[in-house]
């Protein structure tokens, strides 16, 4: 890998991308003063950021606004008299082309000083004194309606667009309703029970953008999303969406596929807050970009020796266009460490060449440092060849496999045939569901075939060694959230059938399958279950230094994990159970009452179980180094206690994570390695 700046038509911007951060919060949401107030500790933890570096200072700037159905309120700095009412500025256009009413520097404020920080502090303050009287802003009627009835998150996305149109940065908007007025406002659809069978969960799960045949108002928001993406890509603003809902209420439908295909194009991030200890969990979650390095304005592309080619780019951000020497090139307004890009290879007509002992792939990523230089940074990778099938899988990465394998699901699943009438696309995700299970006997039977397997008896089931967790993670994909039916569950007295998973659900977990990490790629369809002893005597949880001066590197003590079966957990025994979005404290129902308080109370008096949660946050492997910037989200805790006779959200909730059973359809872990293995004997027999 070599690395070096570049200039001339490297250049593509006049300005580099500045260090910008805007936040838009629903004024209409009944917790927008603390979402000012976790918006300005952001400020502090931008300042605190660029203190701590020790090479070239960054000056980013910060600015917040408010937006409801009469339209988005700033603060304009400028104005400093406290009676005059034209410090706050107005933009009324909430039907048509949100823009910005103010240039960049009269709204934001440079918190890389302390004058900065504290003018930022005194505006956020403003805000909160004077929010009772910006609150009636939202409460007048609009068309007759009731502003606080009325989400107008397509205006703030619009607004934030724009207002980075020069300058570039990121832009959040905070809410917790879909659009449902002015701008980017997104109709109402939702999945239905129709003569007993669920309907709706492609066009629930799936972006407007991507879908044919809509109706007048989702055609309407969709082309609106698609300029709002395509403006993104060209002015490098990444947009952030952030839902918060409470976990104590089924959540209405907030359509995440649409506004999180923004956020994809955009190389932002699509936050859903659903807990109790939100607050703090929102802080990490929006903190997290400010701490992490990250260049913008970044363009990749791979090149690949003679025999082989690209067949297919499976990216979980940004755009792929044809580039202007033959292969294709992906744009990305944004890259960071935890960033990863996904390219399947194909031979060429002819294969590769005879005399050849290497095929060579060479990547080149160019890009701008928050310093404002263009640097590229080329990569080559020489590939040794082989006519020995074994000794492909021999080399095989498991973790590069089985992310690939889940990115080719979500392509499919989000782009089914051009024109099919509804009723197919409704299908696309059994159609998927099967392709899985077909590759995977596709992949064991050659394995079977062309190697010295062959070999062992008809009767064994044989895995290759680097593929170990295939099988497994093949089933647990075709039960996870991307791909189980969804099914209607009757919770509590409610009249009314919960359909799980919601189309959200199912949205969220397709969203952030897209662009996983190879680490955590088997966590998010297999979970991990940590058994843990009420007293922590056995020396689960406790600090482990590692051997050296840096004391650090250390780890806390864990057993090893259990199966994903009910059949594995003790009625009175208490786990820790991580899906790669939360972390679950399940608390059985013969367990002891103490551990059935809140979280504080039992950590206060159990403190190795706080010591096993932060192993879990900070880490997503056992391998040293793993950090946590590669887990999809920040994890939040679910205190989960299980009651007798009760059958709720979370018992359902537990029972779908368990994958070594039958769920959602399909088959447990031993009946499915036996249809697998039959499968596989089927096809080798129909071959002889």
């Amino acid at each position: 890998t070599v690395e070096y700046q570049v200039s001339g038509p490297y250049v593509t911007r006049e300005t580099p991308v500045q260090p910008v951060h805007l936040y838009a919060i629903d004024l209409t949401c009944s917790s927008a003063p603390a979402y000012l107030s976790i918006v300005e500790q952001l400020g502090q933890d931008m300042f605190d950021h660029v203190e701590r570096q020790t090479a070239q200072k960054w000056k980013p700037r910060i600015g917040v606004c408010l937006f409801c159905a009469s339209g988005v309120i700033l603060r304009n700095k400028n104005i400093v008299a406290p009676d005059n009412p034209g410090r706050y500025a107005i933009m009324s256009d909430t039907t048509q082309d949100p823009f910005s009413p103010l240039p960049m520097e009269a709204w934001t404020y440079d918190v890389s000083m302390e004058e900065g920080l504290g003018a930022w502090r005194e505006a956020v303050g403003e805000l909160l004194a004077d929010f009772e009287s910006l609150r009636q802003q939202a409460r007048r009627k609009v068309h007759g309606k009731d502003g606080l009835e009325l989400a107008c998150g397509g205006v703030a996305v619009g607004f934030l667009a724009d207002a980075l149109r020069n300058s570039g940065g990121r832009g959040t908007m905070i809410t917790s309703r879909r659009p449902n007025f002015g701008a980017g406002s997104i109709p109402y659809r939702d999945q239905e029970i129709v003569r007993g069978k669920v309907q709706g969960a492609y066009s629930t799960s799936t972006p407007l953008q991507f879908q044919a045949k809509l109706k007048a108002e989702e055609q309407a928001a969709s082309e609106y999303y698609k300029k709002i993406g395509a403006d993104c890509l060209q002015s490098c603003a990444v947009i952030d969406v952030l839902f918060h809902t409470s976990p104590a209420v089924q959540p209405p439908f907030l359509d995440l596929a649409t506004l999180g295909e923004v956020c994809r194009r955009s190389c932002g991030q699509l936050h859903w807050v659903n807990c109790h200890e939100w607050q703090e969990n929102m802080h990490q979650a929006l903190s997290r970009h400010i701490q992490s390095f990250a260049v913008t304005d970044a363009v990749f592309k791979l090149r690949c020796s003679t025999g082989i080619q690209i067949k297919s780019y499976y990216i979980g951000s940004g755009n792929v266009v044809e580039g202007t020497l033959g292969s294709a090139e992906v744009e990305l307004p944004s890259v960071s460490s935890s960033s990863t890009i996904a390219v399947e290879l194909d031979h060429r007509v002819g294969g590769l060449p005879k005399n050849k002992k290497f095929a060579f792939l060479q990547s080149a990523l160019l890009y701008t440092t928050r310093g404002g230089q263009r640097r590229v940074r080329v990569s080559t990778l020489a590939i040794r060849t082989t006519s020995s099938v074994s000794e492909v899988f021999k080399s095989a990465d498991c973790a590069a496999t089985l992310t690939l394998l889940m990115r080719e699901s979500v392509d499919r699943l989000r782009k089914p045939t051009p024109g099919a009438p509804i009723e197919e696309r409704e299908h696309a995700r059994q159609k998927v569901q099967e392709s899985v299970f077909h590759k995977c006997v596709l992949t064991l039977g050659n394995y079977r075939e062309h190697t010295a397997a062959m070999n062992a008896p008809a009767s064994q089931l044989v895995i290759p060694d680097r593929l170990s967790l295939l099988a497994m993670h093949c089933m647990s994909m075709m039960k996870s959230q991307m791909l189980r039916p969804a099914s209607a569950h009757r919770m509590g007295e409610s009249a009314l059938p919960a359909i799980m998973p919601s189309g959200d659900d199912r949205a969220f977990f397709i969203w952030h399958a897209a662009q996983c990490h190879p680490a955590v790629a088997y966590l998010l369809v297999h979970p991990t279950i940590i058994p843990v002893t009420p007293d922590g005597n056995d020396g689960v949880g406790v600090w482990n230094s590692a051997q050296g001066p840096d004391e650090s590197l250390g780890f806390v003590r864990m057993r090893s994990p259990q199966d994903a079966s009910m059949a594995s957990l003790k009625v009175d025994g208490l786990y820790f159970i991580d899906n790669g979005f939360d972390i679950r404290f399940v608390v059985q129902k013969g367990a002891a009452d103490s551990f059935r308080q809140d979280w504080s109370s039992v950590v206060a008096t159990h403190p190795h179980l706080a010591s096993i949660l932060w192993q879990f946050r900070a880490y997503c492997s056992a391998q040293r180094g793993e950090e946590s910037d590669i887990r999809p989200t920040v994890a939040a805790l679910k205190h989960v206690i299980l009651q007798e006779g009760r059958h709720g959200k979370p018992e359902i909730d537990m029972l779908n994570l368990m994958t070594d059973d039958a769920t959602g359809g399909n088959k447990n872990s031993v009946d499915f390695m036996a249809n697998l293995h039959r499968s596989i004997r089927e096809r080798l027999d129909a071959k002889k």
